[in-house]
């Protein structure tokens, strides 16, 4: 009669295991940060469905690449549709997480102001442009950005042709032209950054 059946060695030896956990780790960042890096420069992808891609049936992504001087800001402007949630961030060339405990790198729904016909206006730039809904880089020159949308009450699988389905577009314009895109609706002082960053660092801290 036989024994009980040996675990692999990468089950035994913990040290093979990490190795292993580390080599799967490196081949999806970089397949991740391949995908990012294939987006035109300065430009989203159109949220799709993530669940074909073996992500949550409800929930729908857009990735984007961002490539921005000191007198270069983004204009971001986001119809949730009818989700639930929707967060969005930037990530630095190797699509890790920015300083969101300390700078406004990354906003959810709640955190966001909404503009009188419900959409959401972003500022990605290096400068802060005085607004709330200002998308921080960080000091990073070069990354990646993501959004994501879940929660779509009443449907299974949202469709892209649905009214209820979350929009984006973006628009290069240079930091001096931002009024006249119409990216300063929400200003704040600096004392209300200031505030703004200290509730997001006590936040985090939770």
């Amino acid at each position: 009669m036989g024994g009980p059946a040996k675990s692999s060695s990468a089950e035994e030896d913990p040290a093979e295991r990490a190795a292993a956990l580390l080599i799967k780790y490196t081949k999806d960042m970089t397949r991740i940060v391949k995908r990012f890096s294939d987006i035109p420069m300065n430009t989203f992808t159109p949220p799709v469905n993530s669940g074909p891609g073996g992500g949550l049936a409800v929930q729908v992504n857009a990735e984007g690449q961002f490539h921005l001087n000191d007198d270069q800001a983004l204009v971001i402007t986001v119809d949730r549709g009818n989700t639930i949630y929707f967060n969005l961030q930037a990530l630095d060339p190797w699509a890790g997480d920015l300083d969101v405990r300390h700078r406004t790198s990354e906003f959810n729904d709640k955190q966001s102001f909404a503009g009188p016909n419900g959409k959401y206006v972003y500022v990605v730039s290096a400068k802060d442009p005085g607004i709330l809904n200002w998308l921080d880089v960080s000091g990073v020159p070069e990354g990646f950005l993501y959004a994501r949308f879940q929660g779509f009450p009443g449907v299974e699988t949202p469709s892209a042709e649905s009214p209820a389905f979350p929009r984006m577009e973006v628009k290069l314009v240079k930091f001096s032209e931002l009024e006249t895109a119409g990216a300063l609706a929400h200003t704040i002082s600096p004392e209300q950054r200031k505030a703004q960053l200290a509730g997001r660092s006590k936040y985090y801290q939770r």
